[in-house]
């Protein structure tokens, strides 16, 4: 199976295309203006380091978020118009879930963390069993605090970009912990697809969009 995976949830950008359990070519960006400017054209470089065209690919895959909105449209828009051009199958893949893949086997549980803005985090908690990454708490959105404190006990590693705003709490547990994980998701969102561990290809959204904030204040 041959699959493009695309991630625009943040500054840090990337695509892979993966052939059967390897990644066959990977791009980089490091701002979210690039996402919008220069998307395209990495995708096309993309596509003659790995040899192929595009529509040898299989699945098109994103990340739908939680994220910044303008760039997880972004991905989204490209995987859908992609899948529709080529008449594939486009999916989309939960950021938080990503992370945790990223943060490799790990015992006990995988908590990804993200910095959700307003001085809150999104964060989930995973368990890897058998090779799979089986959810444990949904997606929340919280202050740190509050959202760590629904955070079971036991031994659980934390990840991600908002995992320094917890750190406070996770040190006051003696069993868990931090690791770092690279910033860059395209490669993890290419692996969940692969094992069609696949979600919808549309926004993940865990708190309200401004827009409908915006509503419900003048309600």
């Amino acid at each position: 199976m041959k699959i493009l995976a695309i991630d625009t949830s943040s500054d840090h950008g990337s695509a892979v295309i993966r052939f059967g359990d390897a990644v066959r070519a990977e791009a980089r960006s490091e701002t979210a203006l690039q996402h919008s400017q220069h998307l395209f054209g990495s995708l096309d470089r993309l596509f003659a380091r790995a040899g192929i065209g595009l529509g040898d690919i299989d699945v098109f895959a994103a990340a739908r978020g939680p994220g910044a909105f303008t760039g997880l449209r972004i991905g989204m828009a490209a995987v859908e118009g992609l899948a529709f051009a080529t008449r594939k199958r486009a999916v989309g893949v939960s950021t938080l879930r990503a992370l945790a893949w990223a943060a490799g086997p790990r015992e006990g549980h995988v908590a990804p963390v993200l910095d959700a803005r307003r001085g809150e985090v999104y964060g989930a908690v995973f368990e890897r069993r058998r090779g799979e990454l089986v959810e444990v708490a949904p997606p929340a959105v919280g202050r740190p605090s509050t959202w760590i404190e629904s955070v079971s006990g036991g031994r659980t590693t934390f990840c991600g970009p908002g995992a320094g705003m917890c750190r406070d709490w996770i040190r006051r547990h003696d069993p868990w912990d931090i690791v770092d994980v690279g910033p860059y998701l395209a490669g993890s969102i290419a692996a969940l697809a692969a094992m069609d561990d696949a979600e919808p290809c549309e926004p993940l959204y865990i708190r309200p969009t401004s827009a409908e904030t915006q509503r419900s204040m003048r309600r």
